[in-house]
């Protein structure tokens, strides 16, 4: 640059990448900081975030910081449904609940952290947490620990009992419902009010959600 014009800004005139909101500021350069959201996060830096921030309910989450790790959590289920196929009962079970009960507080942290960036409140996410929570206790932990309560019934004997099977078909119903709310919370847009929910640091105040 010629003497006494100032040097431009590394990140002036450029284009966002993509998934990040319009409104949010890219003076940053390189990754942000764990308290932040990271939008146009990669898949390898989503997983990464998701065990580094294994217990953080406070702050917010990108689309990519939650659906990056939702597909690693499938990926890994599905090769382990395949694995646990060929080992005896009831190493399966053991397995399955040692890798359920491994993800779901961070999976709970994340969800809370993308409502949060939709400028929702994070208690929202029970709408999926207690329905999974109770498949979890019903089809894994009751019938490993307590095998002796679960009654051994089959597909046959649910059929003549209408009204445990009813039980079973609105307890269903309901939880699909409770799934695509949430899965619809999970995919909506970020909202600069969101910004609320960020932990402030010393000496500042962070802008107050006034919707």
């Amino acid at each position: 640059m010629p003497y006494g014009q100032q040097q431009p800004s590394p990140q002036s005139g450029a284009p966002i990448p993509q998934g990040v909101p319009q409104y949010v500021s890219q003076s940053f350069i390189g990754d942000p900081s764990l308290d932040k959201p990271f939008y146009g996060i990669s898949f390898g830096k989503a997983i990464a975030r998701f065990y580094q921030k294994y217990a953080t309910f406070s702050g917010r989450a990108s689309r990519g910081e939650f659906w990056w790790a939702a597909l690693f959590i499938m990926l890994v289920g599905f090769v382990l449904n395949i694995f646990t196929a060929f080992l005896p009962s009831p190493l399966p079970t053991i397995i399955t609940t040692i890798w359920a009960l491994s993800y779901a507080v961070p999976l709970a942290a994340v969800s809370v952290r993308r409502l949060h960036d939709g400028s929702h409140t994070g208690w929202w996410a029970l709408i999926y947490f207690i329905p999974w929570g109770i498949q979890l206790v019903l089809n894994i932990v009751l019938p490993l620990f307590f095998p002796a309560v679960m009654p051994s019934l089959s597909f046959a004997d649910l059929a003549y009992d209408s009204a445990l099977l009813m039980a079973w078909g609105a307890f269903g119903l309901v939880t699909l419902v409770c799934d695509i709310v949430f899965l619809c919370f999970m995919a909506s847009s970020s909202n600069p009010y969101g910004a609320a929910y960020d932990v402030p640091e010393s000496g500042t105040e962070m802008p107050q959600n006034n919707r």
